[in-house]
């Protein structure tokens, strides 16, 4: 990778100088089986005290074994690819803007190691946007952009052509940028158009056609307009944060490939993220994600946890596994009194256990201010019936709450098309807790339109 920044970082030396500028680095597509480096076995005995080696032929058949090297090379990624990338951006004047899905890593640590995460969307739903938002959120991160409307009715392989190639409706982009919105994203890149000489004929195989000669062209300046307003409103400030959801990377690195009907081009393995939810209970608290990496440097003090850039006032654990770090780092949090849920007993993944997990596991059960049922501190943010998704931004005393409308909540890979025209007219109430006040608001959607609002 040094040599390779060295060689297109000259090439790119004018462009650099010019201005600030991203360096771009797509989504990992690696073919995960077998991932290995020089040494690899060597720090793997030093932290886990058994040879990997001997399993590796059948890891899968070995869950335990399987964790400890899924959680060891999670480690390689972020610290010999993510961070150093980063470190080259800056080195030849750049910044990174980088897209970390698909990494067999902690993806919140990934995005917060990079200056603007970087989603995708509708290869990935909409929801899965929150990792990023999230990321950006503790990492102090203004920029979460998203590259939008990929492969939208669907993914054909190259030579493509993608389905419904340039006949592609434009309420279904808007309403996809609206629930990117929602998601907390608060920057759209296209994708995409491809170069053609005069006279060329070029298609793109996985997206949407960006071209004088589809049926996109006329409505792209407005589409631009209502996204830039968009955008613009959700960078004012910084994101809300009340409950912090703890991200089950565990339980997903405990598990194997995905059932076939959950499989997708993006996604294989349950480690991939791609079907994981907030509990459906929390989305008036419009939670993020944490994960141990994020949580190890927070501290608990005066009723708030914070966590790099964000403020909590609890924590949300619902996992079948946790790692010793993890359960450390959550005991300390709580002894310092912070609320924590625990919804489950958690066991301790990987080969050689912890002779002191059971112990610290009953002292935290033990203490009062850990319940297996989640209390709130705080009123939710926003409450009511068939809530639609929304993100809030928080500029000084003021709210600013976009709703996507409630059909962007069917929105899911692929896209129906015209799936937009369901989105018809339609009213929802909701109350707004905004300091101290409680503000009744009726949401009067417009057909195939979102709503921002101020409080």
């Amino acid at each position: 990778m040094e040599r390779y920044a060295h060689r297109i970082g000259a090439a790119l030396a004018l462009a650099l100088a010019y201005e600030p500028t991203a360096l771009f680095c797509d989504s990992w597509e690696v073919e995960p089986k077998g991932l290995w480096a020089a040494g690899f076995d060597s720090v793997f005995q030093d932290r886990y005290g058994y040879d990997v080696r001997p399993f590796m032929a059948a890891l899968d058949s070995h869950p335990a074994a399987r964790y400890d090297y899924r959680r060891l090379l999670a480690a390689y990624v972020l610290d010999e690819f993510y961070r150093p990338y980063t470190a080259l951006c800056h080195r030849l004047g750049g910044f990174a803007r980088v897209q970390c899905h698909g990494a067999p890593a902690d993806l919140l640590a990934c995005y917060a190691a990079v200056d603007v995460p970087e989603s995708e969307a509708i290869l990935f739903d909409p929801h899965f946007s929150q990792y990023a938002a999230s990321a950006a959120a503790i990492a102090g991160r203004p920029l979460v952009s998203a590259e939008a409307f990929t492969c939208l009715y669907g993914w054909v392989p190259r030579p493509g052509p993608a389905p419904h190639i340039k006949r592609e409706h434009p309420a279904d982009l808007a309403l996809l940028a609206d629930a990117l919105f929602a998601n907390g994203v608060n920057m759209i890149v296209w994708h995409g158009m491809p170069y053609n000489p005069p006279g060329g004929g070029n298609e793109f195989y996985a997206t949407v056609h960006v071209g004088p000669d589809g049926a996109l062209a006329a409505h792209i300046p407005a589409l631009n307009a209502r996204m830039a307003e968009s955008s613009a409103a959700m960078r004012r400030g910084r994101s809300y944060s009340d409950v912090a959801v703890y991200l089950p990377l565990e339980d997903n690195w405990m598990r194997g490939e995905l059932p076939e009907h959950l499989r997708r081009p993006s996604a294989r393995y349950h480690w991939e993220l791609q079907h994981q939810r907030f509990p459906p209970k929390l989305a008036g608290y419009r939670p993020l994600w944490v994960s141990e990496a994020l949580l190890r440097e927070a501290d608990y003090a005066g009723g708030v946890l914070r966590c790099g850039e964000a403020c909590f006032s609890s924590l949300y654990v619902d996992v079948a596994w946790l790692d010793h770090a993890a359960l450390t780092t959550i005991l300390r949090l709580a002894r310092q009194g912070l609320p924590v849920c625990m919804k489950q007993r958690p066991a301790q993944p990987g080969r050689n256990q912890n002779a002191g997990y059971g112990q610290a596991l009953a002292a935290l059960l033990a203490l009062d201010n850990v319940r297996s049922s989640f209390a709130p501190q705080h009123p939710p943010l926003v409450e009511g019936p068939a809530l639609p998704e929304f993100w809030c931004r928080v500029d000084g005393d003021e709210a600013i709450l976009f709703f996507a409308h409630p059909a962007s909540r069917s929105l899911s890979y692929p896209l129906r098309p015209g799936q937009a025209e369901d989105a018809g007219a339609v009213e929802v109430t909701v109350t707004i807790h905004w300091a101290g006040r409680r503000v009744e608001r009726r949401l009067a959607f417009a057909p195939r339109q979102s709503l921002l609002v101020y409080v």
